[in-house]
């Protein structure tokens, strides 16, 4: 009997201000956190990581992470990083650097057995993610904070997506909820 492949699941995970935005209008992403000193709830981050070995993002926050968040090391060693950008750059190990759309991408590694796909950012991967129906889990942590202005999370219109929340907790003012896709047999 032939092993069946899982298919990848595409899980969007970002934290956001409470009025949407995923960086400030300075683009920077230095208000993340809780009320106290907590960025997230590492147990929460821990269990997670655990289901990625890929993870997909744009140029600016490519830029953002080893410039702002973590530029002493790789944020995501021992997974295959894909930076999608116009500029093309020399690839590393773990750090591919590709000149294609986000939905081409993603339908070409989901097809491919192994672990889940994160979607870490930024908001114009996502925006092409959502309206191509690509997304499976939305993991939203909405920070204790509000920006007034900045890059929204959801850019653009989009298609009704109906969504059925799973779980959610709170931990240092942090509210994470995470979503699922609704199937046709979900009761509303």
């Amino acid at each position: 009997m032939q092993e069946e492949i899982k298919m990848k699941k595409v899980v969007l995970y970002i934290a956001q201000s409470l009025d949407g935005y995923i960086a400030d209008k300075e683009g920077s992403i230095n208000w993340f956190g809780g009320q106290g000193t907590a960025m997230i709830d590492d147990r929460t981050y821990f269990k997670f990581i655990k289901k990625i070995d890929t993870v997909i993002m744009g140029r600016h926050t490519y830029n953002q992470i080893v410039n702002e968040s973590s530029p002493d090391s790789w944020a995501y060693q021992g997974m295959t990083s894909y930076v999608l950008t116009r500029k093309p750059r020399p690839d590393t190990d773990e750090i591919k650097f590709i000149q294609t759309d986000a939905a081409h991408l993603v339908n070409d590694l989901v097809e491919k057995g192994g672990k889940d796909i994160w979607v870490v950012g930024g908001a114009t991967i996502v925006d092409e993610l959502i309206k191509a129906d690509l997304i499976d889990i939305y993991c939203i942590a909405t920070m204790p904070i509000i920006l007034g202005a900045g890059k929204r999370l959801f850019e653009s219109e989009t298609s009704e997506i109906p969504l059925r929340l799973v779980k959610s907790k709170t931990h240092d003012g942090i509210i994470t909820s995470v979503y699922k896709r609704r199937e046709e047999d979900d009761a509303d």
